[in-house]
């Protein structure tokens, strides 16, 4: 997922990556912003620019950016696992258990597998 197929997006994606880790959230977006002018179809920028919007408390940008980045790579279950995160912060445990459940079909080792029993819990405590 990290290799585009152009050097110039791999460059920004690198880049945008390194911005994030410092801090500069807007920074990191504006890097993402050109690798997507140059592959709209690349999955992993989408996700990456997901992952920051959540970071930045902009969940519902975060969302549209993870349904792009799974409508271009459906196995992708590093935006599923934010879509957890996301669920989770709404207090939405059908939603977050629902696509934790996905992700651990594609990667049964992720490491929020652990959340299982307790959004479980929590949605059948939602449900009644």
């Amino acid at each position: 997922w990290h290799q585009s197929g152009d050097g110039d997006v791999d460059l920004l994606m690198r880049q945008a990556r390194r911005t994030f880790r410092l801090g500069q959230n807007q920074a990191a977006l504006g890097l993402i912003d050109q690798a997507l002018k140059i592959a709209p179809k690349y999955p992993e920028a989408w996700n990456l620019r997901a992952t920051i919007l959540f970071y930045m408390g902009r969940d519902t940008e975060s969302v549209v950016d993870i349904e792009r980045t799974l409508a271009l790579e459906p196995r992708h279950f590093g935006a599923l696992a934010g879509m957890t995160l996301i669920n989770m912060r709404a207090k939405n445990w059908s939603g977050a258990l629902k696509s934790l459940r996905i992700a651990l079909k594609i990667h049964p080792f992720l490491n929020e597998r652990n959340l299982v029993p307790r959004l479980e819990q929590l949605a059948k405590e939602q449900d009644l």
